[in-house]
């Protein structure tokens, strides 16, 4: 399975263990969004963010990427 397999397959999980649908055109821009991040980073953070309530969204998958430090 490629990289962008497994991170289809983490994000398309997520989106529907919380209720939601995504397109394949959403997919296509969020693994561009997601490219610096590893395989392991984002299954942590989708873990992360299926665990709390809220809704699916690319800006909640990155705040739960463990190496993501915000700045204000």
């Amino acid at each position: 399975m490629s990289r962008d397999d497994k991170i289809i397959e983490i994000l398309t999980v997520t989106a529907e263990l919380m209720g939601h649908q995504i397109s394949a055109a959403a997919l296509n821009v969020m693994i561009d969004d997601l490219c610096d991040y590893s395989v392991e980073e984002i299954a942590t953070a989708a873990t992360k963010l299926r665990k709390k309530a809220g809704r699916f969204s690319l800006p909640a998958l990155i705040e739960n990427i463990p190496s993501v430090r915000f700045v204000d």
